[in-house]
């Protein structure tokens, strides 16, 4: 008699089938091939934060040995150097044959290292494919040097003067220009172009008016007629007229400018090394060469400068011809980006205190023309009164011991070692005056005795710079 056979035994095998069909994918021997290399994708090389995971996964790509992508394998992460660790340490690799993982840093600064591993589907092979290796750092302060110090996923930013990790020429590669520098046309790529300090080498006495406007700051010297910057500069009296071309008394009045680094021990220079220092009698402090005092007669007469002699405060006298002058005059050419200009200047005299409300009050000018839009040329150094600097305004004479109408307010430590200690002189006071892009304008500077030459006085002038954009 035939009997059937048991089924169960047929369910059983189906069953061992299965399993067996999900334990090989388990194990994961559905591969294109066994695996023998692995490729970097990306995520190798990167810099971070110590601590702080990497901004990009570590990808890596399975291929056999006919180079063809493996999906389905098993790769493990592992951190071999520097105490990071995975955020998973294994992944299976997709249908391109590619796996990821993120790796945060360990906690010092320095090299990084994790290894792609993984074990051979058939033979149970450990198998060590690559590297990725990664740099810990601290962050710091960003500087221009085309990496992200501060780690903050930007590079050099907000330095306008960083040009591709380097510093724009004479500038410090952030915003600023160096000193003696001036970025004039604003355009970041080619940094700092003008020299606004070129007065360090010159000597005290130099007789060269180039020179002395290289010491109030005009280093930019016009190459031609298109050109912007110093076109000429002249020796002058108080009344734009030459010089004496007597060589004694051209000696005398080159006596009245020097190029001085100091005066005394508390008046610097404002810029550069030096500023240009013109006197009715002998341009120089107690501490320099050839200093004769504060009271040179040197015997020069010259005529008034244009506007001169003004109405003087308090009803004081008008002041007498002028004596001793000394003056130096500049041509410019206006930058196109410029809109006026500007310089400082310091005033002393030996007038104050007994000789103020006098006809015989020193005066220094600095005389611009074309002056507003054309006019004739006018005087642009003025007080905070509105007046040309002498010993007759207590707004000029604020550096002094009290008398009268004088209160003295900014004390006397700036008359010492100057010569000047018992008399008078200004705090550094600002001059200003616009001027038409691209023009030419002339500047004299210039100072003179009034009636007779005893009794001096010097201004220094420093700090010429063109304002505008």
């Amino acid at each position: 008699m035939m009997t059937r056979a048991p089924l169960l035994p047929v369910a059983l095998l189906s069953g061992t089938l299965v399993i067996q069909a999900c334990q090989e994918q388990t194990t994961f021997t559905e591969v294109t091939g066994a695996v023998v290399s692995f490729e970097v994708v990306s995520g190798d090389g990167q810099t971070g934060p110590v601590g702080e995971e990497l901004p990009d996964p570590l990808i890596v790509r399975a291929l056999d040995e006919k180079g063809k992508r493996v999906k389905d394998q098993l790769v493990n992460f592992r951190v071999i150097a520097g105490g990071g660790s995975m955020f998973a340490g294994a992944s299976i690799t997709d249908k391109h044959g590619l796996a990821q993982d993120y790796w945060t840093l360990g906690p010092e600064a320095g090299e990084n290292v994790v290894e792609v591993r993984a074990v051979h589907p058939s033979t149970g092979e450990k198998q060590v494919f690559s590297r990725f290796t990664a740099v810990a750092v601290i962050p710091t302060e960003e500087v221009c040097n085309g990496v992200d110090d501060d780690l903050d996923g930007e590079i050099d930013e907000e330095m306008v003067y960083c040009i591709d990790g380097e510093a724009a020429p004479h500038t410090d590669g952030k915003n600023s220009c160096l000193v003696g520098w001036d970025d004039l046309d604003g355009d970041p790529t080619n940094g700092c172009e003008e020299k606004t300090t070129c007065d360090e080498e010159l000597d005290i006495a130099t007789n060269n008016p180039v020179e002395a406007a290289f010491a109030v700051g005009i280093c930019k010297v016009a190459q031609d007629q298109s050109d912007w910057g110093l076109v000429s500069a002249s020796w002058v009296m108080a009344d734009g007229s030459p010089p004496p071309t007597d060589p004694e008394q051209l000696g005398r009045f080159h006596l009245g400018h020097g190029v001085l680094a100091a005066f005394g021990p508390n008046v610097s220079v404002l810029e550069g090394s030096r500023f240009l220092a013109l006197s009715s009698g002998v341009a120089r402090s107690p501490a320099d060469p050839g200093y004769m005092g504060t009271s040179t007669d040197k015997g020069l007469t010259g005529d008034f400068p244009e506007g001169f002699p003004q109405t003087q405060p308090f009803n004081c006298p008008l002041q007498a011809s002028p004596a001793d002058p000394a003056g130096l005059e500049l041509t410019l050419r206006v930058p196109e980006n410029a809109t006026g200009f500007s310089f400082d200047y310091k005033f002393y005299t030996a007038d104050y205190p007994e000789w103020d409300c006098t006809s015989y009050v020193d005066q220094f000018v600095a005389m611009l023309s074309p002056f507003q839009g054309g006019q004739t040329p006018g005087n642009i150094a003025l007080d905070p009164l509105g007046l040309a600097p002498n010993a007759n305004s207590p707004e000029t004479i604020t550096v002094c011991f009290p008398s009268g109408h004088y209160t003295c307010p900014d004390g006397t430590a700036e008359l010492q070692g100057t010569g000047f200690e018992n008399h008078g002189a200004s705090i550094w006071l600002t001059a200003q005056a616009p001027a038409d892009p691209g023009s030419e304008i002339t500047l004299r500077f210039a100072i003179y005795d009034s009636g007779d030459g005893i009794i001096d006085s010097i201004v220094l002038i420093d700090n010429f710079r063109w304002t505008g954009n």
